[in-house]
């Protein structure tokens, strides 16, 4: 955990963007919620404070978890199956509810106390203290042996180090609209907070590397780094919960909700490796923001290519996976009506390759196409409406699925539509 202090820290710069209507309908309460309800989370055995940390299952909010399993590339049961995901997604979707209903309701102090208790639960998250997880972070083993401290430094407690020890800081953030109903905004929370945590993974050498070379300043300001992410989550919270009670939803906000690439949720389960979007996500974002799509990439730039008409066209967004191969998602239900996707070998990878793509709702085929290589290019357009769990399936047809250099099948530009 951050601390008190680290946890009042994020929860503020979190509401300070608020637009000013919601700052003055929550009124004093949104004080109380950085520099009191945030900190709930640590006060679980009060008794008054129980009921807002105490899931309906019966287990607390704040229970320990493995937090690198949120990572969108982290190995569940096996290394294809993300364990976590949906327990998460179930939480929040619960205090999501909540609010609402608080809100509706006028109950503000019920609101900012369940919002309070949230927020930690989310910054717990998203430290480097925790996001490489619970079961070695107490006492760091790994992490030392990574990067082992120097003599003067050994006997330190690396824990401490990576969660005490803040400044406080603001955030540049508009707050943006994270769904219209509960389980839409647990989904878009998970992705965020998923990210949060690999950036804070990011962040734990060079804690660690201050705290050696005596800089206690910059040590500070590199942990208070870890929670502008997560204090930008929280501001998208709140902001979102007011705009679907009340109905204040611009026309730009509804239609960013309406067209959402499949490639950038994380699947619940996969049953192989996929080049793309999967692996070193990380390390690909990283990368591109820093030096831009260069002819030194870590990645090849025609890692998402279909020969389209004998022209070989790229494609930004899309699933690279290595046929036969199957992948699951989890989605909110009743929101998306539709799967839109182009489907084909890869441009230089699937010239002698013939695949049969598969999209799955719920069990049951809803569309399917065999693609011949080398110009074969099927055009998806799905029917998902009501469909709870969705599967991306490619099947090799008559093709040696021992032969990778020849087994690479896309799925180009999915998008889920409302």
């Amino acid at each position: 955990m951050p601390g008190d202090e680290g946890h009042s820290f994020i929860s503020k710069a979190a509401v300070e963007n608020l637009p000013l209507w919601i700052k003055k309908h929550m009124g004093k309460e949104l004080e109380n919620f950085y520099r009191e309800y945030c900190i709930y989370g640590d006060r679980y055995l009060e008794k008054d404070i129980e009921p807002y940390v105490r899931l309906p299952d019966g287990r607390l909010s704040v229970e320990n978890f493995n937090f690198w399993k949120f990572q969108k590339d982290a190995p569940g049961i096996d290394w294809f199956i993300h364990e976590s995901q949906l327990d998460l997604r179930k939480r929040f979707e619960y205090y999501i509810s909540v609010m609402i209903d608080c809100l509706q309701k006028n109950r503000i102090v019920d609101l900012a106390k369940y919002y309070g208790v949230l927020a930690h639960f989310i910054e717990d998250a998203c430290v480097p203290a925790h996001s490489v997880g619970v079961d070695i972070s107490m006492d760091m083993r790994l992490i030392n042996m990574i990067y082992p401290p120097p003599p003067s430094k050994r006997g330190m407690v690396t824990h401490a180090l990576l969660e005490n020890g803040w400044v406080p800081f603001r955030i540049k953030h508009k707050p943006s609209l994270l769904g219209l109903n509960p389980e839409e905004m647990a989904m878009n929370i998970f992705e965020k907070v998923s990210d949060a945590i690999e950036y804070s993974v990011s962040l734990i050498i060079p804690v660690l590397d201050a705290f050696y070379r005596n800089k206690e300043q910059k040590r500070k300001e590199i942990l208070s780094e870890s929670g502008k992410l997560p204090a930008q989550i929280i501001s998208d919270i709140i902001y979102s919960v007011y705009s679907t009670v009340y109905a204040k939803i611009k026309d730009a906000e509804r239609k960013k909700l309406e067209k959402v690439p499949l490639s950038d949720i994380t699947p619940v389960r996969r049953s192989g490796w996929g080049p793309a979007p999967y692996f070193y996500r990380p390390i690909r974002k990283w990368y591109f923001a820093t030096y831009g799509d260069t002819s030194k990439a870590i990645f090849r730039r025609d890692s998402l290519t279909l020969n389209m008409d004998g022209t070989v066209k790229k494609f930004k967004k899309g699933i690279a996976t290595g046929a036969p191969f199957r992948i699951d998602y989890i989605l909110p239900e009743h929101v998306y009506n539709s799967l839109s996707s182009l489907a084909g070998m890869h441009s230089r990878l699937g010239a002698k390759t013939k695949v049969k793509f598969k999209v799955i709702g719920d069990g049951k085929l809803v569309q399917e196409e065999i693609c011949l290589p080398p110009n074969g290019v099927c055009n998806f357009t799905a029917s998902i409406a009501g469909i709870r769990e969705l599967s991306l399936i490619t099947e090799l047809v008559n093709c040696d699925m021992f032969n990778t250099n020849n087994n690479h099948a896309l799925w180009c530009c999915p998008y889920l539509l409302k």
